[in-house]
């Protein structure tokens, strides 16, 4: 653990691939190895040990964020659903869960029925940052771009430090080909990300793309 708060990954890996030498099915360990790849976005080592984890404790509900990201990005939106409605039940202020469940939007009468699951969480929630950042991004999978920044800068003035919020905006000054607001933005949401974040990498890329090599 102290590994880990250092940022030392490779070195709280050996560590705790140490544990499971000792007990092959240490929850502890199991899950906090799947923090650690989901952290450095190895997405098939994260999987196999937050899904591990998350069965060993199902209680877990960062071990079930993780998890229910990573089936997102893997086309498995029913059982992300699944995930966030667990942690929406078990803390409906939780700040990643409504993201994740309008990330798993798959067809037209989804949309209605999440928008009115994040509408009806109790409050202060609705009118958090969270639940804005999750029905813009709503409103942007349907095209409706006005509306989607109106609601993704309304997140940002509540939390200015949200790189999520950031990054939501530029997604559509990106969807707008507005190139200068879409840099600034982007640039502001890589600042505000971990080092290893793939933020940070969408930033780079976002620059090469634009010409800006060095």
């Amino acid at each position: 653990d102290s590994y880990v708060a250092a940022g030392k990954y490779d070195d709280a890996e050996i560590a705790y691939k140490n544990v499971l030498q000792l007990d092959p099915v240490d929850a502890e360990a199991i899950g906090r190895l799947g923090l650690i790849y989901d952290e450095e976005g190895r997405l098939g080592p994260a999987y196999t040990y937050l899904k591990k984890g998350s069965e060993l404790k199902p209680d877990n509900l960062v071990l079930r964020m993780k998890l229910g990201a990573i089936e997102v990005a893997l086309g498995q939106l029913d059982a992300a659903k699944k995930e966030a409605n667990y942690v929406l039940d078990h803390n409906p202020g939780d700040t990643e869960a409504p993201l994740l469940i309008a990330n798993t939007i798959n067809q037209q009468d989804d949309i209605e029925k999440v928008r009115q699951r994040l509408l009806q969480l109790p409050a202060p929630a609705p009118q958090g940052a969270p639940v804005l950042l999750a029905l813009g991004t709503i409103e942007f999978r349907q095209r409706h771009f006005t509306e989607a920044a109106a609601l993704f800068h309304r997140a940002e003035a509540i939390a200015p430090k949200s790189a999520s919020a950031w990054s939501a905006l530029a997604s559509v000054y990106l969807a707008q080909n507005d190139r200068a607001q879409a840099d600034a933005t982007l640039q502001k949401a890589a600042e505000l990300s971990p080092q290893r974040s793939p933020v940070r990498l969408q930033y780079a890329l976002f620059k090469l793309q634009t010409g800006d090599q060095a």
